[in-house]
């Protein structure tokens, strides 16, 4: 992998040089591996097992499971922490948006977006923030289920 700054220096020169336009200059040294926001990283992956503690619904849109109502719930995950989860319920059948946290005793991640296949809730969504160990996180964070007694979370970070 390039350096960022060599890959400017690099460009700037062949431009010049050849007469050939930047964009086609970026286009060759993006090929050849400079710009990429990648270098450094680091992936890791979490598994982590949680016992669901309380499940509540917030029927503010007719009886039952309805377009507009949400839920909230919550789990303790092994080895210290909790995971909390805010759900809303969409138009679409089986469709939810939620915002999952999870409270570890190293720092907090902060994920969001749909599942498809309520009312288990399971799949995979964006984690978006973290904080301590966690800041700057971005990943997934898949779960085998929000409204499961137990469930599996896997956080890929990276």
């Amino acid at each position: 992998m390039i350096e960022p700054s060599r890959c400017r220096a690099v460009a700037s020169t062949v431009a010049t040089r050849t007469g050939l336009s930047a964009l086609a200059v970026v286009l060759a040294l993006a090929v050849a591996g400079c710009g990429s926001s990648q270098q450094g990283s680091v992936s890791k992956t979490l598994t982590l097992r949680a016992t669901r503690v309380s499940d509540t619904l917030i029927d503010s849109n007719g009886p039952g499971l309805s377009p507009g109502n949400a839920f909230i719930s919550s789990s303790d995950v092994a080895g210290g922490g909790h995971q909390d989860a805010y759900c809303v319920l969409s138009e679409r059948k089986g469709t939810e948006l939620c915002t999952v946290t999870l409270l570890l005793p190293r720092g907090q991640l902060s994920g969001q977006g749909v599942f498809v296949n309520g009312p288990t809730s399971s799949g995979t969504i964006a984690l978006l923030s973290g904080t301590g160990a966690y800041n700057g996180a971005i990943g997934t964070l898949t779960t085998s289920g929000l409204t499961a007694h137990r469930e599996t979370l896997i956080v890929r970070l990276g």
